[in-house]
């Protein structure tokens, strides 16, 4: 095993990566880009303040000069990568979920394209989808307004866990971890 380890370690590339259907798979992303923005936006409020009640960092040097650095667009600014991710997961959206409805806007040729360059989209999705939390959703739609959320923005929310069913994928928990993991104890 160390032997195998370090020749592949040690080998020269063999030779470039290259992708089929590069052109395509930047229209894609392209199309996945702006519903994946419309949400996050529309989930902004949200996401910041459950943020303040995710135990910060500790005040620890990660890499030199990024102490402070923010993310955002359209002068929407959101937390941290790892402070963002679980605010979603707090709210029962898995971020992975954002902008899956984007599928139903693909073409034969565009979805074989993903799925000949992604070829893990059903696991990964399958897995993040064990922690959407339906409770959370029906509960934001309620309280929308002091969260700072629109029913059309939980409405695109609940369009992409559609799509998941319809992808064949279940939406919610579905072992003990998930079940834990997913949901407010207030739910």
């Amino acid at each position: 095993m160390t032997n195998a380890v370090s020749r592949l370690n040690n080998r020269a590339p063999g030779s470039d990566c290259l992708i089929a259907d590069y052109g395509k798979l930047v229209g894609i992303i392209r199309k996945y880009v702006v519903n994946y923005q419309r949400e996050v936006e529309g989930l902004a409020n949200a996401i910041n303040k459950v943020s303040n009640y995710v135990p910060r960092r500790r005040a620890r040097k990660l890499h030199i000069g990024l102490f402070g650095y923010s993310r955002g667009f359209r002068g929407v600014v959101l937390p941290r990568a790892i402070t963002f991710v679980a605010a979603l997961y707090s709210l029962g959206i898995p971020p992975e979920v954002l902008g899956v409805s984007t599928i139903n806007e693909l073409s034969d040729a565009e979805y074989a394209a993903l799925s000949e360059a992604y070829v893990n989209l059903r696991h990964d999705l399958s897995v993040a989808a064990r922690y959407v939390c339906h409770e959370c959703l029906d509960m934001l739609t309620k309280l929308g307004n002091a969260f700072g959320i629109t029913n059309d923005v939980v409405h695109m929310v609940r369009k992409d866990i559609e799509t998941l069913e319809e992808m064949g994928i279940r939406a919610g928990p579905s072992d003990y971890e998930s079940r834990n993991m997913s949901c407010w104890r207030s739910c």
